[in-house]
């Protein structure tokens, strides 16, 4: 048998479920003529190597309406290279999400026609796994009709790295706080004031093995005595 063509991608069994994605990929990487195995390892940065000393915080305020504070705090070296996409995708959700370049969106932070709201954390785990990279599924998240087929969707899927992810839906009452990694997914109904910086917190996965950077745990701890005081978060 003949050995695949050197551009030319092979589909694996991890994109069997998520074709449209790995279609995304493709288009990524013609439109930025470059090689299709650079373009997907790009997108797979953070299964590989989740060290960056870079990290986002996200505030939650459950209420009427919720709220949700979030700063992307990415690469220095990304400044004036990202954007604000509006995107209407043929057989997906429309929505509006910020975007690095080279990646698919939905790592960051985004809302969808269907009133998704999603904000996205590095985590840092010492294990992986062999599945579904983080920023396919968080793209994939973006195509949910609501919080409960979200939660499905992570539930099911193999998954490679982690993230933690902050949910919320327009017209549902509930406010979610979502870590997942590839051996195990915690998913919290945050019912008073919470921050999350990059780092697992939550009980059922907090005490995975995991980086905790001086900065995340600063972050973490102020973010905490502030919500738990009452003070500006």
């Amino acid at each position: 048998m003949s050995s695949p063509a050197r551009d030319e991608p092979v589909v694996g069994p991890r994109f069997e479920q998520f074709p449209r994605y790995w279609a995304e990929l493709q288009g990524l990487a013609s439109g930025l003529e470059l090689r299709f195995d650079d373009v997907f390892l790009w997108n797979c940065r953070g299964d590989i190597w989740a060290m960056a000393p870079d990290g986002c915080t996200t505030v939650q305020l459950p209420g009427s309406p919720h709220v949700i504070g979030h700063n992307e705090d990415g690469d220095p070296d990304f400044a004036g290279h990202c954007a604000l996409a509006h995107v209407a995708s043929e057989g997906g959700n429309a929505f509006t999400a910020f975007v690095y370049p080279g990646s698919l969106p939905g790592h960051t932070f985004a809302v969808t026609s269907r009133g998704l709201v999603q904000t996205v954390n590095n985590i840092r785990p010492l294990a992986g796994g062999a599945g579904t990279p983080r920023m396919v599924l968080a793209r994939a998240m973006l195509d949910a009709p609501g919080l409960d087929a979200a939660l499905t969707l992570l539930r099911s899927a193999p998954r490679a790295g982690a993230f933690h992810l902050t949910l919320a839906q327009a017209g549902d009452e509930r406010l979610l706080s979502v870590e997942f990694t590839a051996q195990a997914l915690s998913a919290d109904r945050v019912e008073a004031a919470r921050v999350h910086s990059n780092h697992l917190i939550h009980a059922d996965t907090g005490r995975m093995s995991q980086i905790v950077t001086g900065s995340s745990g600063v972050r973490q701890r102020r973010g905490e005595a502030a919500a738990g005081s009452g003070a500006s978060v």
